[in-house]
């Protein structure tokens, strides 16, 4: 009788490459020496407060991301993530206009009646690599992700 082993999570190693290594040199060192699957995924996330930093003062990090599917993320400022829904689509200024979820509904306790503004953008792009076997099966993936951050302008400066 053949004994069974659990399925263990596979390792994330997390490296920074070299500046001068781009995506495409990757994708093609790879592919000379392995069968290669490439896709790519273009996304934004925006931070959101109040204009007077009220859901920062109450210990909350908001932040809506468009893809792959727009969605709302409420963080703990220890970075741990608490609640997630999807959006329609970019996020309303007022939470009372949100659909109905667990994000709307601690956002619109903590603001009232005022509106989010972007405080934060990010936009990246997310370049996978999947490094297939003789059978077509994926034994290692890579991701390559790159960022750009800009600042609203109506931000104040606040440490965060």
């Amino acid at each position: 009788m053949p004994t069974e082993h659990p399925v263990l999570p596979a390792p994330i190693l997390e490296f920074i490459l070299p500046r001068d290594l781009s995506r495409a040199a990757v994708h093609r060192e790879l592919g000379q020496r392995f069968n290669v699957k490439r896709e790519t995924l273009d996304r934004g996330i925006v931070y959101f407060d109040t204009f007077d930093w009220l859901l920062h003062r109450s210990g909350w990090s908001l932040e809506c991301v468009d893809a792959p599917k727009p969605r709302a993320r409420l963080f703990r400022l220890s970075d741990s993530l608490m609640e997630e829904q999807p959006l329609d689509g970019p996020p309303e200024p007022f939470p009372r206009d949100w659909p109905r979820g667990r994000v709307k509904a601690v956002i619109e306790r903590i603001t009232e009646v005022r509106a989010l503004l972007p405080v934060v953008s990010m936009g990246g792009r997310s370049e996978g690599f999947a490094v297939l076997n003789r059978d077509g099966k994926t034994v290692c993936r890579l991701l390559v992700e790159s960022w750009r951050v800009s600042a609203a302008r109506s931000a104040a400066n606040v440490d965060l």
